[in-house]
């Protein structure tokens, strides 16, 4: 997979980019895809050094970069 979202310089909000990219089904199919990733985001909102976060969910490839971000991909996966 080339393509990556990076989702600072994406203008739609969280929630869509994985409906329209294919990730929320993934997710919903797959109760271990969504507790690991999950699991990913919350260790990076937890005080990771990490810049950014570089995440594979079905065929999305998605980077989200600072703590905003993150806190927005995390409330889309509570949405699963």
């Amino acid at each position: 997979m080339d393509k990556c979202i990076d989702y600072y310089f994406d203008i739609r909000d969280m929630g869509t980019i994985l409906l329209e990219e294919g990730a929320y089904d993934a997710l919903r199919k797959d109760c271990h895809l969504l507790g690991s990733t999950t699991a990913r985001v919350e260790r990076y909102l937890s005080g990771s050094t990490q810049d950014d976060l570089e995440l594979q969910i079905g065929p999305l490839k998605l980077r989200v970069r600072g703590f905003d971000e993150a806190g927005y991909l995390h409330s889309a996966l509570m949405d699963v």
